[in-house]
């Protein structure tokens, strides 16, 4: 093998300094169960790349650096009526051809972290370390196949994104076909929006249960599977994926019902985990074996060559971690949102504006009120299911109309309290203090869709998430209809 000890100790440094970032936002994003979510990146060697040809030639980007430069020099040689060019003109040649590919790799994840330190974007210094962290390994010899970088999606905390979109409609289809599925062991089995009721007791079908990250995780690991197979391969890989994952998922569902296994546990993320290898991996790893690529090696360490990180990365990635190590307001003057004391019955709670002056809590009686700020146009931290799902809370119904969305909640006691949530527009000024403490008066308009209120806030517009929370649901309308207007086209609604 040609791996020098002191490459690899460099190589190793270098990486665990793009790791500490990922560490100290999963510190403040995730909770410690989310660790089995982690499952993923364990797949990461899938990606490495490792085709046929001249040694190294798309394995270690060193080599490719020197063709690049001998074309170069040729081009150029023939241009001026000369073989050989002088000794510097080809040391810039190939210094400049080494800078811009190295740049070239680091400037993604150096801007991925630089946004998310600006904006307050915890997410994006997570997806920016991922990346330079894959940048070290590349620009050190370990070339990976193109979708390796995407793997941070299929990850938390990132994994949210696609779960607000399609992930409740996808729990009501898996609730329902497992229900059908539990019937021939116990034909009372029901199943009420995304909750089934078995042997007396209920289980809700939450956002770890509906399989998104697994589905994102399994078209990843697919696509470097069939940088492995031939095309009869890679077309089977590509049909097959997408029903290996769903039925691998409502095996899963119908898995942790039979057996009554509470979500959070240890045995709730290993058969997850099992299911996904069994199921999903396992199936494509013997389709890419059976029609493999002809042109493409077996993959042999010894051919691999670990080269020292290049200087340019002692400088960027230090510097990069520290920054976003240290506190935002540092560097940028963060100007406080001033809420008020009061909002027509709702009393502020002071204690709640002392960990992110970007979220309030009002309380009235058995109703609350929780306003967010500087919402993140591309973003998904804001949406209420991430907050209450994290304090045991399980969606059991929920539903939308004219921009006012509605479920129904299942507390960790058994309650079922009600929350309605909207977002509100305000395109020319922003709501201030007085504005929000006489609210009645200038109630803002409600966002039809997600996609408006998000294209909004893309074009500077002061958009606020509003959330009641409470047990009678009339009254809640109520307040919601005082507090904002229709949506552009919406229709207004009588109380019932």
């Amino acid at each position: 093998m040609k791996l020098s000890n002191r490459s690899i100790f460099l190589v190793g440094i270098l990486v665990l300094v793009c790791v500490i970032p990922m560490f100290q936002v999963g510190k403040d994003l995730l909770s410690l169960k989310s660790v089995f979510e982690l499952y993923p990146i364990l797949f990461l060697p899938l990606f490495v790349r490792f085709e046929s040809g001249r040694e190294n030639s798309n394995r270690n980007p060193s080599f490719k650096e020197t063709q690049d430069v001998a074309n170069i020099i040729k081009i150029e040689s023939v241009a001026q009526g000369s073989e050989i060019l002088e000794p510097s003109r080809t040391k810039r040649f190939r210094f400049e051809i080494n800078f811009r590919k190295r740049i070239g790799w680091l400037l993604p994840g150096t801007i991925f972290v630089i946004s998310g330190i600006f904006f307050q974007r915890l997410s994006l210094v997570w997806i920016g370390s991922f990346w330079n962290a894959l940048a070290v390994l590349y620009l050190s010899g370990i070339a990976f196949v193109w979708p390796a970088p995407f793997l941070v999606f299929a990850i938390p905390p990132i994994t949210g994104f696609g779960s607000l979109f399609l992930g409740y409609k996808l729990r009501l289809i898996v609730t329902e076909l497992c229900v059908q599925l539990i019937r021939f062991i116990d034909s009372s089995a029901l199943a009420v929006g995304n909750q089934i009721f078995f042997h007396e007791r209920w289980f809700a079908v939450d956002r770890v249960c509906e399989g998104m990250k697994m589905g994102l995780a399994s078209i990843l690991i697919a696509a470097a599977f069939i940088s492995r197979a031939n095309r009869i391969g890679a077309i089977l890989i590509s049909s097959l994926v997408l029903p290996l994952w769903f039925f691998s998922n409502l095996f899963r569902v119908c898995v942790l019902i039979l057996f009554q296994i509470p979500a959070g546990t240890w045995r709730h993320e290993l058969i997850g985990i099992v299911l996904f290898i069994c199921g999903i991996v396992v199936p494509l790893a013997f389709i890419s074996l059976l029609f493999p690529n002809s042109k493409q090696n077996e993959f042999n360490f010894s051919n691999l060559i670990l080269r020292s990180p290049p200087k340019i990365l002692w400088l960027i990635l230090p510097l990069s971690t520290a920054i976003s190590l240290a506190p935002i307001n540092r560097f940028i003057p963060v100007k406080p949102y001033i809420w008020p004391s009061k909002i027509d019955t709702f009393h502020l709670d002071a204690n709640s504006t002392l960990s992110d002056h970007r979220i309030a809590v009002y309380r009235s009686k058995e109703n609350y009120l929780i306003l967010k700020r500087d919402l993140f146009a591309i973003g998904t931290g804001h949406d209420p299911r991430i907050c209450f799902e994290a304090v045991g809370f399980s969606f059991a119904e929920q539903g939308e109309r004219n921009g006012l969305k509605r479920a129904e909640l299942k507390s960790p006691s058994g309650e079922k309290p009600i929350l309605l949530w909207w977002y509100s527009i305000t395109e020319k000024s922003k709501l201030d203090e007085t504005e929000l403490s006489r609210l009645t008066e200038f109630a803002p308009r409600r966002a039809a869709s997600d996609l408006e209120w998000r294209w909004k806030r893309l074009l500077g517009a002061d958009v606020i998430q509003w959330n009641l929370y409470g047990p009678n649901e009339e009254e809640l309308r109520k307040i919601a209809e005082s507090f904002s207007k229709e949506p552009l086209g919406g229709k207004k609604e009588s109380i019932q």
